[in-house]
């Protein structure tokens, strides 16, 4: 073959593959993760003389875009191999491998089993206690409340030491904890303490009992002088202004019941609506209700908070005692039954608990006891007197 022919040979192939790489280049081919390019599908563009053939790698997207053609070595030039950007993956992804969109990507997926994991505790297990359900919260919550809150600190002359958990019945359903506590110590050396627990009936009455807790220790921070009823009228009256104004809930929806006590030294008087419940602890470890245990059914309640109008509370004292207790019905009806539980609480409860030891003593299982728990464990100073409970005229327990 002539030399010009040779050349005129060269110079065809060079602008064939010229315009090969140009018409390549325009076509849009889909990003990888990466920022590279997956072609999945048969070459768009056959060079003269090239099988279709499915490009599976950017090496072999290179390849297409500098393809080797049959050249005299007369007038061939050196080819440089292109290689693949470091950060580009050059694994081979095909029609059969490339990740397909989801079918349906609206569609929820089912959730995870997790495995979850757990502290070792000393808490007892009381009678035949079944598996409890793995924790997961529902849809559409739109008031959380933690599932757990605890509290070990020096107030003043007293220590408090408060734990609140979660019952096994909301893990189930995926509801949040109802129940709800504060306390606070007013100008005058006193302390005040609410606990409140939120209807199970009612879906946001943890909005209500929250609330609650709080307005009592913003009153006793403002009024330090007040009474445990006036306390706990003031409080659910500024808990329903709360929920009617900010939350645009009737009172009804955030229904509670709570109780308030007030603590002078080694004298307390306790005010309550509802079933939460107060008691004391002498210095022999003994452990007494300060108001009348219901015998009713259980968990039926015959008032509850924000009430409209006056309130009139049940009242209550003590003095002389070592600690006292305030508890939602959900740890009070396991006092009230069980003496294992008794035991368990009394020995943690005679020293001053931390808040991590006051949470583990809350840990406890027994059969049937799937309600939210809150207690308040109050230690006064010691007694000087013989210990007196019960239930008391308004103007007596202030005296």
């Amino acid at each position: 073959m002539s030399r010009d022919i040779q050349l005129g040979l060269w110079q065809r192939v060079t602008a064939l593959r010229k315009k090969a790489v140009q018409r390549l280049s325009k076509v849009k081919q889909p990003p990888t993760e990466h920022g590279g390019v997956v072609p999945a599908t048969t070459h768009p563009v056959p060079l003269p003389g090239d099988e279709p053939r499915t490009v599976a790698s950017v090496a072999s997207i290179a390849e297409a875009r500098a393809p080797a053609i049959d050249v005299p070595l007369a007038v061939a030039t050196p080819v440089v191999e292109p290689t693949a950007p470091a950060d580009i993956s050059t694994d081979a992804v095909t029609a059969e491998s490339a990740p397909s969109p989801d079918a349906n990507p609206t569609e929820p997926r089912s959730a995870p089993s997790w495995q979850v994991v757990e502290v070792d505790s000393k808490a007892p297990l009381i009678g035949k206690v079944l598996g409890g359900s793995e924790p997961r919260l529902g849809t559409a919550i739109a008031h959380r409340t933690p599932s757990c809150a605890s509290d070990g600190v020096g107030v003043g002359q007293f220590y408090v030491a408060a734990a609140s958990h979660v019952g096994l019945s909301h893990v189930a359903q995926g509801t949040p904890r109802q129940d709800a506590y504060n306390f606070a110590l007013t100008t005058s050396g006193r302390l005040v303490v609410a606990v409140a627990d939120g209807m199970g009936s009612r879906p946001r009455s943890q909005v209500g009992a929250t609330h609650f807790c709080d307005s009592v220790a913003l009153a006793a921070s403002t009024t330090p002088d007040d009474s445990a009823a006036a306390y706990l009228a003031a409080a659910a009256a500024r808990a329903r202004g709360v929920a009617e104004v900010s939350y645009r809930l009737e009172p009804d929806a955030v229904s509670f019941v709570g109780a308030v006590a007030v603590i002078d030294g080694d004298r307390c008087e306790v005010a309550r609506i509802g079933d939460v419940s107060a008691f004391a602890i002498d210095a022999e470890g003994e452990l007494t209700e300060l108001f009348a245990t219901d015998e009713s059914h259980v968990n039926v309640v015959g008032r509850s908070l924000p009430a409209a109008g006056a309130v009139e509370p049940e009242l209550t004292a003590a003095r002389g005692m070592r600690r006292i207790v305030l508890a939602t019905d959900g740890l009070a009806n396991d006092l009230r039954t069980s003496a294992a539980t008794r035991s368990w609480l009394g020995e943690v409860w005679a020293g001053l608990p931390t808040a991590h030891a006051m949470s583990n003593a809350l840990r406890y299982r027994r059969r049937g006891s799937h309600d939210d728990r809150t207690a308040v464990v109050v230690a006064v100073p010691e007694p000087v007197a013989s210990p007196v409970t019960g239930p008391v005229d308004p103007g007596e327990a202030a005296r």
